[in-house]
């Protein structure tokens, strides 16, 4: 069901896109063009998100990509983005039940290779999501020159998908030292 849903959400994006493109050359208002925006990136992002919760997306791109390569780097991007708040706010939210914070880690020595698994479901979906709005934002921008909505779906797009990649890239430092001192044993 779950990838029937993904490809309806294909569909929408299309079409949406589509009728963007299609209206003549005029500047929306703040709301109207935030609603757009925030609808759009919706779309893009569970397009990615409904197929990665049924299959294993993340094995689309090479394992070598999940490695991380400048742990100091990564560290000062978190902390110049301020991605702890972000994370905090996640936490205060949806993420803050214990329910939905065991299907990440249950505890257990395999919920590590759980936990592993869906930092790297989520970072697919989150970078995928993230070039395809990149993508249209800037035709969206260059084409028909919508300022405000190009900037408002970067913006948003920043927040819900750039943020959470780097969330699970900051989350792969501690749980890849925690991995290699389980399975040396």
């Amino acid at each position: 069901m779950l990838p029937l849903l993904s490809l309806f959400m294909v569909y929408l994006f299309v079409d949406q896109f589509r009728i963007l493109m299609s209206v003549p050359k005029q500047q929306f208002s703040f709301i109207i063009s935030l609603v757009v925006a925030y609808l759009f990136a919706l779309i893009g992002t569970g397009i990615f998100a409904f197929v990665g919760f049924a299959y294993p997306t993340s094995k689309l791109i090479g394992s070598k990509y999940y490695e991380l390569k400048n742990v100091k780097r990564l560290r000062f991007i978190h902390s110049v983005l301020g991605v702890k708040y972000f994370n905090k706010a996640l936490l205060l939210t949806f993420w803050g039940t214990k329910k939905n914070r065991k299907k990440y880690f249950d505890g257990t020595k395999s919920g590590i290779k759980n936990f592993i698994y869906q930092t790297h479901q989520s970072e697919f979906g989150h970078l995928a999501a993230f070039i395809l709005l990149l993508i249209c934002g800037i035709i969206l921008l260059v084409v028909k020159e919508y300022y405000l909505l190009s900037l408002l779906l970067l913006l948003i797009n920043i927040i819900g998908n750039f943020y959470p990649i780097i969330l699970q890239r900051y989350h792969r430092i501690r749980i890849q030292k925690i991995a290699a001192h389980l399975y040396s044993e």
